[in-house]
């Protein structure tokens, strides 16, 4: 069905020689005909990705899974949202590949420059990470600051 074209789809995906990472992909259990008059023709479609989303948060109890926010549509962000992701950590990716953020607008970026600093952005891998405590560990002006002198 459905899943094989799309997961062949997402794996031809390019951007230089840059692949998209592999992961489940969630597809979309309701009927034809539901699901198509709730995407096209109620103009809903963000309504399944929020499902999606909170059932992938309620298997972490109290925390929030979510760090972050990649999308290729307005609703994808609203979906975002919906879940608990800061608006400042939310992007949308446009045709051309560029990353706009969501909060600012203007801003504009890539993956590759994202690269660049996604350990100055992202908390570290395999750790136990509490976003909503340790969030300013992450921030630039964290990273950059001076600790702050002994006092004796």
């Amino acid at each position: 069905g459905q899943a094989s074209i799309t997961k062949d789809y997402l794996q031809s995906v390019k951007q230089g020689d840059v692949c998209l990472p592999d992961g489940p992909i969630f597809l979309n259990p309701d009927s034809l005909y539901y699901a198509f008059r709730r995407e096209v023709i109620d103009r809903n479609p963000e309504e399944f990705k929020i499902r999606c989303l909170k059932d992938i948060h309620t298997i972490f109890e109290e925390k929030n899974p979510f760090f972050a926010g990649y999308g290729n549509r307005p609703n994808d962000a609203f979906a975002y949202r919906a879940v608990g992701i800061p608006v400042s950590r939310i992007f949308t990716i446009n045709p051309a590949g560029e990353l706009r953020h969501e909060l600012t607008q203007t801003f504009q970026t890539s993956y590759t420059e994202q690269d660049t600093m996604v350990d100055q952005v992202f908390p570290p891998v395999g750790t136990l990470f509490d976003p909503e405590v340790k969030i300013q560990e992450f921030s630039s002006f964290c990273f950059w600051r001076e600790p702050l002198a002994e006092i004796e």
